[in-house]
């Protein structure tokens, strides 16, 4: 062990100090530690510090000491994040009147409205400048940019079904809910950033273009797969993509992503490498304005276009420390991601998974006579999958004992049918005639997709639920994965 540690070189040190300050936050928002281990811990790092230092001989304790040095700068970042940017003391249970500007696209749902108000002015001061989450019907609509002035009652989120609502909500600096509301009045409009309301204006007009061409369910699918909408899914088709293990193709990740650059790769197989990086960029970011570029479709698309640069570089091993140190910088922005954004989680997952199985996929399946496009499809999407698994295990609690052969038979189809459908949605904008031409290819694709959902959802006694609430299953499971990469990796000879 000693050893190992003293031939690592600058690269892999590098990459161990990132992975050491991402634990450190992991480790800090998870464990809360008393002020006596807190001092004791800094007290050692630091002895080994000086010791490394004063007898240089001794390489190891040097790298040994560092990285536990960023493991504990990691706990005391995500402390003094949630010191300076959590709200406490707001008046839970009362009744205050308030003015602020939704701050966020508003989230529609069958019977209601969610929007985030930024506070400007209120009845009780210590609410100014938070954000609420603020529940209205449906009509009369709401947008971007809207100031309102609401009284209601100020609630505080409540955990349900072992979800941690309140953790959720907090990544993204909301402390309060007014769900029940005597008064909501537009005082005025625009008020937002004029590029947020244009992002937004665009994806709107992208979905009803989608909407326009191709009939349901294929249009509601269609919007799912492209921007990761199910606000037009019927219940029918939500309960059977339960039963399949397919609701992870809906969620905007990096999985989805990845997707994207896997076609355009393939598209531009023939090009030089750089022709391939320059149109799947531009691709990306086109995909992400048409997504309305959220901040969590950023941070997909920044991650997806790691796997264009590995492509460009030759090497998919070199991309291992700029995923991390995306990660890293991401992280170092919203350290709260890290444990409770599943779209961050799924887009760095999918990436690691790209980098580690598809090479091994690759040998393994070598004999297999498909044609290139087909296989490299499949192997990306089982290579995301295969890292991915335990998260949604986690999240969503259930598992279906079909899913493998229900991904297997369309997550071939998936980068095309997202292909056919991103063409429709944007050839409509353009002209609804250019739209219609591309329903021809999109619709065979996304009616099979729902077609081969619909029918293994028949199957009975499937969907098997799965406590993976505790974090030690998702340890063990990455660990044996992590032995499995290491023992294949080593028959083929693939090197990292």
């Amino acid at each position: 062990m000693k050893n190992w540690f003293i031939n690592l070189g600058k690269s892999k040190i590098f990459l161990g100090l990132l992975i050491s300050f991402l634990i450190g936050v992991f480790v800090g928002d998870l464990v809360k530690f008393s002020s006596d281990i807190f001092y004791l811990t800094l007290l050692v790092i630091f002895a080994l510090v000086l010791i490394g230092i004063f007898w240089f001989k001794y390489k190891y304790i040097i790298i040994i000491s560092s990285f536990m040095m960023m493991i504990f700068i990691g706990q005391m970042y995500i402390g003094w994040y949630k010191e300076k940017n959590f709200v406490n003391n707001l008046p839970y249970g009362e009744k205050i009147e308030f003015t602020g500007i939704v701050n966020d696209e508003p989230s529609l749902s069958a019977d209601k409205t969610k929007l985030i108000i930024k506070v400007e002015n209120s009845s009780d001061s210590r609410l100014v400048n938070s954000q609420v989450l603020v529940y209205v019907p449906n009509y009369p609509k709401y947008q971007y940019g809207d100031r309102l002035k609401i009284a209601g009652t100020l609630d505080r989120p409540e955990n349900f079904n072992n979800f941690d609502y309140q953790s959720y909500l907090a990544r993204y600096l909301i402390f309060s809910i007014v769900k029940q509301h005597t008064n909501v009045e537009c005082i005025n409009k625009g008020i937002g950033s004029k590029i947020k309301s244009w992002l937004i204006d665009v994806k709107n007009k992208f979905a009803a273009s989608i909407e326009k061409s191709l009939p349901e369910p294929a249009s509601s699918l269609a919007e799912g797969l492209l921007i990761g909408s199910g606000t037009n899914f019927s219940d029918d088709l939500k309960n059977d993509m339960k039963s399949t293990g397919t609701t992870h193709i809906v969620v905007v990740s990096g999985q989805n992503m990845e997707i994207v650059s896997s076609v355009f790769v393939q598209l531009t197989q023939y090009w030089s490498r750089l022709a391939t990086f320059s149109i799947g960029s531009i691709g990306l970011l086109l995909y992400s304005i048409l997504t309305g570029a959220s901040a969590s479709v950023v941070r997909a698309a920044i991650l997806a276009s790691l796997f264009l640069l590995a492509r460009l570089v030759g090497r998919k091993k070199k991309i291992i420390n700029p995923l991390f140190f995306t990660a890293f910088i991401m992280v170092l922005i919203n350290p709260l991601i890290l444990k409770y954004d599943i779209g961050f989680q799924l887009s760095f997952l999918a990436m690691l998974g790209l980098i580690f199985f598809t090479p091994i996929f690759q040998k393994i399946f070598i004999k297999i006579k498909w044609p290139d496009f087909i296989k490299q499809s499949l192997f990306a999407t089982l290579s995301a999958q295969a890292m991915t698994l335990p998260i949604l295990f986690y999240n969503f609690g259930q598992f279906s004992i079909i899913a493998p052969i229900t991904n297997v038979l369309i997550l071939s189809v998936v980068p095309y049918g997202m292909l056919a459908s991103f063409l429709v949605g944007i050839g409509g904008i353009v002209n609804q005639n250019i739209g219609s031409i591309f329903t021809i290819i999109a619709w065979p694709m996304l009616e099979y997709i729902i077609k081969i959902i619909e029918y293994f959802a028949k199957i009975p006694h499937v969907l098997l639920k799965i406590n993976w609430q505790s974090g030690y299953f998702i340890l063990l499971y990455y660990i044996i994965v992590g032995l499995i990469i290491i023992k294949l990796a080593k028959k083929y000879e693939i090197k990292y």
